[in-house]
């Protein structure tokens, strides 16, 4: 099988992801990890294949890679980053590349880190399974409709994806969480 795994471009967000897709390469399936180019060496780095999708920054270096945040006060950082990046321009670049990425390697399967909006979006799209992966503790439901739920929305309406306003489609297969409860 091919597996898709698709995350925002972050240490945090890759590095929870980087072990289950190892395993799943050493069980004989084809892996590979859709996010920005910036980290194509490190997971290269890892014996896996990377694929070039997504809004093209570094949440390691994010003045470098998002320079209009200096402009926004030090402790509305973190909101304006879920906002502007990750509720907006990051889905809106990653959908179409991953559709792209889809048509040429034909994943069989998505893995989605639940920070990362379109591999579901696209995977129902697409009419393929997908496995939300939280890479941080369980979101409870009523979490993902709070923080993703307008975007997701939007989002559905705009690809013509039937409504979900209890944001079932979060889990929908399969909804792993990489962190353990205590």
């Amino acid at each position: 099988m091919r597996f898709l795994f698709t995350c925002q471009p972050g240490f945090g967000h890759l590095n929870p992801m980087i072990p289950l897709g190892q395993a799943l390469q050493a069980a004989g399936h084809e892996v590979a990890i859709a996010t920005a180019h910036s980290y194509k060496a490190v997971i290269e780095g890892h014996g896996l294949r990377h694929i070039r999708a997504g809004l093209e920054w570094d949440e390691s270096n994010l003045v470098a890679t998002l320079p209009e945040i200096q402009d926004v006060l030090r402790v509305e950082q973190t909101s304006w980053l879920f906002r502007n990046v990750f509720m907006d321009r990051s889905p809106r670049q990653m959908i179409p590349d991953l559709l792209a990425a889809a048509n040429l390697w034909s994943p069989d399967l998505l893995v989605v880190s639940n920070y990362e909006l379109s591999g579901v979006l696209v995977a129902e799209l697409l009419e393929l399974p997908y496995v939300t992966c939280n890479i941080s503790f369980r979101w409870p439901r009523e979490l993902i409709k709070m923080m993703c739920g307008p975007t997701l929305t939007q989002l559905r309406q705009e690809f013509n994806l039937p409504p979900d306003p209890e944001c079932l489609a979060y889990g929908r297969f399969l909804d792993l969480c990489l962190m353990p409860d205590n």
